[in-house]
């Protein structure tokens, strides 16, 4: 595992959250983040947090919840910690209910549907000994097809065992400069290796209408902007202007 260091801009994602986002309550996402090297930990040695995640669902972008809360606690969620060869498992959620010290990442509903809506992300308030050297699992099993809504658009996980592992993760803890006090102790893992495909059965989510189309067109130039500094295989971003050439180069 690697620590977050993506190329989206900060204030630009919190303009997006700020279009997305309906309740008052305050949610941070951490896809494609530039998080500053002094926000990164300091320490190699594993440190007791407490952990956040996000389910991996793909081009739900930052938000998504399920209509139905005891649909997804009727399977289970667990979370895999290996180090130097000793693994620990942790149950976020199991046979209808959350482990002691777990909980939903946001208390309440964002798109205000459903009948009891659960988000997608989750923390602990109890502590683990995580270390940048991690190797981080998650595993989703879905009882039934679970239903659910995002900021543009609505569909259904399909029942099935669910798999993947962190990419990054963003550790803290008083190694840092000027973190946020939500933030403080904690171990975010938001950036994972696979994603989970939706079956979309409709491109409205809770966005409205008349805004949901300068939010799908901000996402676009988003992307386009994260793929123009993804480096190429000469360790370049792509739209480098290469040695030996002009800027204005024809």
């Amino acid at each position: 595992m690697t620590r977050i260091d993506k190329p989206m801009p900060l204030d630009k994602t919190l303009l997006f959250l700020c279009l997305a986002l309906t309740a008052a309550q305050p949610a941070v996402a951490l896809y494609k983040v530039t998080v500053p090297e002094e926000k990164q930990t300091q320490k190699s040695n594993p440190v007791e947090r407490t952990i956040s995640l996000k389910l991996p669902i793909k081009n739900v972008q930052f938000h998504w919840e399920f209509f139905d809360k005891s649909e997804l606690l009727a399977g289970s969620l667990r979370l895999r910690i290996t180090r130097d060869g000793a693994t620990e498992d942790i149950v976020v959620f199991q046979d209808g209910a959350f482990s002691n010290g777990w909980g939903p990442l946001i208390d309440q509903s964002l798109g205000k549907t459903g009948k009891d809506p659960m988000y997608f992300g989750f923390r602990s308030q109890c502590k683990y000994l995580t270390a940048p050297d991690d190797k981080v699992e998650i595993e989703l099993i879905a009882r039934k097809d679970l239903k659910g809504i995002g900021a543009l658009l609505s569909g259904y996980l399909p029942a099935g065992t669910y798999k993947s592992e962190a990419e990054a993760g963003w550790l803290t803890d008083e190694s840092q400069m000027a973190i946020p006090e939500m933030f403080r102790g904690n171990a975010a893992f938001e950036a994972w290796s696979t994603q989970w495909s939706l079956t979309v059965t409709n491109n409205q989510g809770w966005t409205p209408p008349e805004r949901a189309e300068t939010l799908r067109n901000m996402m676009k130039q988003l992307e386009a902007e994260t793929k123009s500094t993804e480096p190429d295989a000469f360790g370049q971003p792509s739209n480098a202007t290469p040695k030996g050439e002009s800027s204005d180069a024809r």
